[in-house]
């Protein structure tokens, strides 16, 4: 229920709008804006109403810890700018360094690409109060499990589309028209990269419900820079094929990067794996959460 607002009914709300929107001919980059804005608005409102009337109102004195929210939202802030850097550069560079027509070509093999993604994200937003409760009851041992069926889940969920895009991209792209069945090693790249950043599992997930966004915001940040580099030279040397491979490399190195972090900080093993996953700090009783605590 408290995702309803902003996952459900925000985007079905600006959906509503733009077929609004759509049937007055008044279609243009102002009306989508206002959509989404509209949209957005509504989803705030409803939901304030309604945290309101949950928690119902205070018998005693207001207490507003702002340091300590402003102190944990910042890394989080940062990294959801680093992160949209690293998902959305590939793109600007394919348009400013090799033109409109390579940028279309390299759109249509992203979106397809993305696709994982709605698997993925579906999975994050249960597991991610799951994992908080877990981790401030320090019960890692039941966090381990939760994770693990996670991993199964979205291994069982991706594979098929991963290896049909793999196996069959001039099939897949050629729907959108025969141009763009030349993009076919762009897919291919892609999505090599969403299998890494899909078979890593809820790595993200982890490391921000647990008191390590200070160390996901570094990674995602070094993340952001070898994005930007990496990707200048292999388009020039490539062209859009660079850009997807810049890409796929960068997730892979990030993804990587944070399982480690992950289990050496914690002990949890995110990725997918056939055994089962043990958890050594639950088992030995240590409160894993006190070094982390800011």
């Amino acid at each position: 229920p408290a995702l309803v607002g902003f996952q459900i009914l925000r985007p079905a709300l600006a959906m509503a709008f733009t077929v609004l929107i759509f049937w007055t001919g008044q279609v243009n980059a102002v009306s989508a804006l206002a959509c989404l804005g509209g949209a957005l608005a509504v989803a705030i409102i409803l939901d304030t109403r309604r945290i309101k009337t949950v928690l119902g109102p205070s018998d005693g004195r207001l207490v507003y810890e702002t340091d300590k929210w402003f102190h944990t939202a910042k890394p989080l802030l940062f990294s959801m700018l680093m992160y949209t850097i690293v998902t959305r550069a590939d793109m600007l560079m394919v348009g400013s360094l090799l033109g409109m027509e390579e940028a279309a070509r390299y759109s249509v093999a992203s979106r397809l690409a993305s696709f994982p993604d709605f698997i993925l994200e579906a999975i994050r937003v249960v597991m991610a109060p799951l994992i908080a409760e877990r981790f401030h009851k320090n019960e890692l041992g039941q966090m381990q499990q939760r994770v693990t069926k996670a991993s199964q889940m979205v291994f069982l969920a991706v594979a098929p589309f991963a290896v049909a895009f793999i196996c069959f991209p001039r099939f897949f792209l050629g729907f959108f028209g025969a141009p763009y069945r030349s993009a076919n090693m762009i897919l291919v790249f892609l999505i090599i990269g969403q299998c890494v950043n899909a078979f890593s599992g809820t790595v993200g997930v982890l490391m921000t419900m647990t008191n390590l966004q200070r160390e996901h915001a570094r990674i995602v940040s070094v993340s952001a820079v070898i994005m930007l580099a990496l990707g200048y030279v292999l388009i020039k040397t490539i062209g859009a094929e660079g850009a997807a491979l810049a890409t796929a490399i960068t997730m892979s190195l990030a993804n990587v990067w944070m399982v480690v972090v992950v289990k050496k900080e914690l002990g949890i093993v995110s990725y997918i794996r056939i055994n089962r996953a043990r958890c050594p700090q639950d088992e030995s009783g240590v409160d894993v959460r006190s070094k982390h605590l800011a």
